[in-house]
């Protein structure tokens, strides 16, 4: 990069180092911010409900399954079945890794024009690959017959709570050992819990923000006979002849393929935005479904495109450009705006600090790869716009008529849709809810 003031590469550099050092020490840090932020865009008080209300949901699924399998074991009068019962856990999950890696296989070379792409790049044979293995850790232990105990008392993978913060938002990327929501514990938590309840008898019950059933995209795609029939011999609750239960609130693709949008199912990255910043998922001609990562890169050069999907090109930043143009594009950012590389978007929920680092709200999954942070779902994650750029070009993309007529703290936001959510689902919801954010929370 060619620098053409002496004193702002001075100042680059010194920032870069110590940005660099800041995310060495706490990689997973969230920019901090003061206890009165305020949300004044549609775009990120959109991603803000969207986040919050599947959180909810997820805990109000989770608890359900736990209340199925408290009353199983209450009913049983053995001193030996929370022994029994984990020993015979352990074994059925090994079985459902089985399953799980044999519908892997069996999908490796289908289209995704035949089953979707939730299905084509489920998570669900990883998922059940760690349940496994930390239920073999736990065993080793010698813990794992507390496990049912420690379930009844709310205790669930990673031996942690479903508690939700009620002044803030998940953090992505947060260690699997410390925190509930934002990485891989909720949506394994939900898989064990559902595991234990089809052990205890109980035909799967639907879990709005847990799981989201897609079915296959062709109904003439059929799994192999018997494969089928393992699934039904075993019980298999996350796949079935129709299509398969996916666990997690975010799934690649979102749920924009089914004629219904739902309230709680899963979103993706670029179909959160969407449904952020008021496109339509009425039908299935819809805006809304059209707009994807692809399409959004594309249109930063297209005003056509930008007016279709209801946004401007404000700049971008790159390391190809001059510093003081990357500057000029840095200090553009307002919140609200759409964080935009190849492959993924966001909302930024900040502008930057001295630093350089940036907050967003977004959808995110990556829980394969132990180089980088472990995060799935809805929540907030933290860039360094000087060391992104060194990977991908970042594109500022700004929603039209996108200031709120009155702004609200973002505690206070939650709060709201807290209260909200809990005078309308006071039990949660019995199912999947076709209704927008919009609609649940209201005008402002």
């Amino acid at each position: 990069m060619v620098l053409k003031n002496k004193n702002m590469a001075i100042h680059f550099m010194l920032c870069l180092w110590i940005s660099t050092v800041t995310q060495a020490c706490s990689k997973q840090q969230r920019l901090a911010m003061s206890e009165d932020e305020v949300i004044d865009t549609n775009s990120n008080l959109g991603m803000g409900v969207q986040i919050r209300v599947k959180q909810l949901a997820i805990r109000g699924s989770q608890d359900k399954q736990k209340n199925i399998i408290t009353q199983y074991i209450n009913e049983q009068h053995d001193d030996e079945t929370h022994q029994t019962f984990t020993n015979k856990l352990l074994e059925k999950v090994k079985i459902y890794v089985s399953i799980s890696q044999k519908i892997k296989e069996c999908i490796k070379n289908v289209s995704v024009g035949e089953i979707g792409y939730p299905i084509k790049f489920n998570k669900t044979a990883v998922q059940l690959e760690k349940l496994s293995a930390w239920l073999e850790q736990q065993k080793c232990a010698g813990d794992l017959d507390r496990l049912i105990g420690r379930i009844m008392q709310g205790f669930f993978y990673k031996k942690l709570r479903n508690d939700i913060d009620s002044d803030a938002l998940p953090i992505l990327g947060v260690s699997i050992e410390q925190a509930f929501y934002g990485n891989e514990v909720s949506s394994v938590s939900s898989m064990l819990l559902a595991t234990l309840a089809t052990m205890c008898g109980k035909e799967p019950i639907s879990m709005p923000g847990a799981a989201t059933f897609y079915p296959f995209l062709k109904s003439t795609f059929k799994l192999p006979i018997e494969l089928v029939d393992e699934i039904h011999q075993y019980s298999y609750p996350f796949a079935s002849e129709k299509g398969m239960f996916l666990f997690g609130d975010y799934q690649y693709g979102g749920h924009r393929d089914l004629p219904d949008q739902f309230l709680f199912a899963a979103e993706e990255c670029s179909t959160s935005v969407a449904k952020a910043i008021n496109l339509s998922f009425k039908d299935k001609s819809g805006i809304g479904r059209e707009l994807d990562t692809a399409i959004m890169v594309e249109s930063f050069y297209n005003k056509e495109l930008q007016n279709k999907f209801g946004y401007q090109a404000i700049d971008y930043l790159s390391s190809e450009r001059e510093t003081s143009e990357n500057q000029k594009a840095w200090e553009a950012i307002e919140p609200g705006d759409i964080f935009l590389v190849e492959g993924h978007t966001a909302t930024f929920e900040t502008k930057y600090n001295n630093s350089g680092i940036t907050s967003t709200f977004q959808f995110g999954r990556e829980i394969e790869d132990a180089k980088v942070d472990n995060r799935l779902g809805g929540g907030t994650y933290s860039y360094n716009l000087f060391t992104k750029i060194k990977d991908k070009t970042v594109y500022i993309l700004r929603p039209n008529k996108n200031k709120l007529s009155e702004s609200i703290s973002l505690t206070n936001l939650l709060h709201t849709i807290d209260q909200k959510y809990g005078n309308k689902w006071p039990n949660g919801p019995a199912d999947n809810v076709i209704i927008t954010w919009q609609e649940f929370f209201g005008g402002r």
